[in-house]
């Protein structure tokens, strides 16, 4: 998404107050191969991430 796909206003709200959601789907170490998994000939990048639900609550 761009800010030219978005009401100039809803943009505004959405990106200038400093809060961003960060999707962390970085994997290292011995991950996937340490579950009995790793990519194969069938494994294709670039495909998008689609996510269903996201919830945010605090800590008190």
């Amino acid at each position: 998404m761009t800010s030219d796909q978005v009401d100039p206003a809803a943009w505004d709200q959405a990106v200038h107050h400093g809060i961003f959601l960060v999707l962390n789907v970085a994997v290292g170490g011995n991950l996937p191969a340490a579950h009995g998994s790793s990519p194969t000939p069938a494994t294709e990048p670039g495909h998008p991430m689609k996510v269903a639900s996201v919830t945010v609550s605090t800590r008190n």
